[in-house]
């Protein structure tokens, strides 16, 4: 009897470890593994990734930011202003403030809609923090490939 209620103690756990929800280490590892897939120019890979790291309550500022970033590579532009945005409440500092809100301009330019991109790039200058997105832009040469390969050097 003993031996019984130790082998369904042991059947019970091991069904508890595979059913657990996927450990922080696991997360982080969603996040790296789509920051890395977003490097390489798998947007499609980095998106499903980065939603899987999002179901974490940590790291949630770069797991939105970068989910964003990778949705705008995609052409998915209402998601990714819509994840940019959340991020902005997860800020670290104001140099990403700055950048977010650079980012959300570079969106705006993305779907020609200059008006809106310029609220944000203005928003951006008024942090007092320079970013490159917003030097681009200033000088008239901010393009999708020179927009995305200074976000990415923030990685």
């Amino acid at each position: 009897m003993r031996r019984l209620a130790f082998i369904a103690f042991l059947i019970f756990i091991v069904g508890c470890y595979y059913a657990r929800p996927p450990s922080y280490m696991e997360r982080v590892d969603y996040l790296n593994q789509g920051k890395k897939s977003l490097k390489s120019g798998d947007c499609n890979k980095a998106i499903k990734l980065l939603r899987e790291a999002l179901k974490s309550q940590n790291k949630k500022f770069q797991t939105l930011f970068w989910l964003g970033v990778s949705e705008a590579m995609c052409g998915d532009y209402p998601s990714a202003y819509k994840h940019i945005q959340k991020a902005l409440g997860y800020a670290p500092s104001q140099k990403w403030t700055a950048r977010l809100y650079a980012t959300t301009g570079f969106i705006f330019l993305l779907i020609d809609k200059r008006k809106e991109a310029e609220v944000y790039f203005k928003l951006s200058k008024e942090t007092g923090i320079k970013t490159d997105l917003l030097e681009l832009f200033n000088e008239d040469k901010l393009d999708r490939k020179s927009g995305f390969e200074v976000i990415m050097s923030w990685m």
